[in-house]
């Protein structure tokens, strides 16, 4: 992953080990910093609402790849299902807490005592 080798470079994050510069929080954090601002560029429906930085390679090896280096979507979900999960679950505590625009999905909008109304 050589430009993540290279964003840590630029973050000074040099002192550590090749493993041990991907899962650290400073670069974890820069990226999800970096796919906010760009994310903010886009239309409402379109925006990134929450990401996961996964430090596993997708390879052919490891079946997350097809052999002409398509995503196995499938093999992907089963592999990283609680992260999935964890991620939705944190949407929907912060559409619970009233979140604003974040609050509506579909059409409708979550009050606060959970039920929703549709627009």
């Amino acid at each position: 992953m050589p430009q993540v080798e290279q964003l840590a470079e630029r973050l000074h994050i040099t002192s550590l080990s090749a493993n041990e510069k991907l899962r650290s929080p400073e670069l974890a954090e820069e990226i999800r910093r970096r796919v906010a601002e760009l994310s903010a560029k886009l239309p409402h429906q379109e925006q990134i609402r929450d990401l996961s930085v996964l430090w596993d390679e997708f390879t052919t090896d490891n079946g997350l790849l097809t052999p002409t280096l398509k995503v196995r979507r499938r093999e992907v979900e089963k592999r990283f299902t609680g992260v999935i999960e964890e991620m939705y679950s944190k949407i929907a505590i912060r559409r619970k807490g009233g979140a604003g625009k974040d609050a509506r999905r579909n059409g409708r909008a979550h009050k606060d005592d959970g039920s929703s109304v549709r627009h």
